[in-house]
């Protein structure tokens, strides 16, 4: 189930990424054409040393949109936390995510024999994004596929100004002939 925090990309060189908090006067985030973000279970998962998970990703009803996961990652005998996604939107048309909402699917796998320990590294008791996850999305400035849509207004604008352009030239070159 989709939980409620959500890391969004920027839309734009103007606009930082940002931190949202899904609530319930807040439900929902709708994640742009081309924009990247990160979303968090709401569950909490813990692996019995028995089991480790291979895949995890996200519901058809979302890849049918264009919702595009990036791949969950390996899940080690012991490790407990929330699962943490990377999604971006590579459809035509915004994507609602809603908090409280089934979202992920998991494929577990159990093994011959208990592993002898659990997983031990940084992401183990994940609550919240990593610190470095935040900071690549929060701080990115760059062009990303979200600015598609503002670029697609601009060139039919600058379109536009050239016409008028070409009008006025053509306007006053018969002028100058006269």
């Amino acid at each position: 189930v989709l939980g409620s925090k959500v890391l969004a990309s920027p839309l734009g060189p103007d606009e930082l990424g940002r931190a949202i908090e899904l609530d319930d006067k807040n439900p929902e985030y709708r994640i742009q054409t081309g924009q990247m973000v990160a979303v968090m279970s709401k569950e909490r998962l813990e692996i019995p040393l028995d089991m480790c998970s291979n895949s995890f990703g996200i519901r058809s009803d979302f890849t049918k949109k264009g919702l595009h996961c990036f791949g969950g990652p390996h899940l080690d005998p012991g490790w407990k936390g929330h699962l943490i996604v990377s999604l971006q939107n590579v459809g035509p048309e915004p994507i609602a995510l809603r908090m409280d909402v089934p979202f992920f699917t998991v494929t577990f796998e159990r093994l011959e024999q208990k592993a002898k320990k659990g997983y031990e590294g940084s992401r183990q008791n994940q609550d919240d994004f990593p610190a470095d996850q935040y900071q690549f999305i929060l701080s990115a400035r760059t062009t990303s596929l979200a600015e598609i849509p503002t670029l697609r207004v601009q060139v039919a604008r600058l379109t536009a100004v050239i016409q008028e352009l070409e009008e006025r030239e053509k306007t006053y070159q018969w002028e100058i002939s006269k």
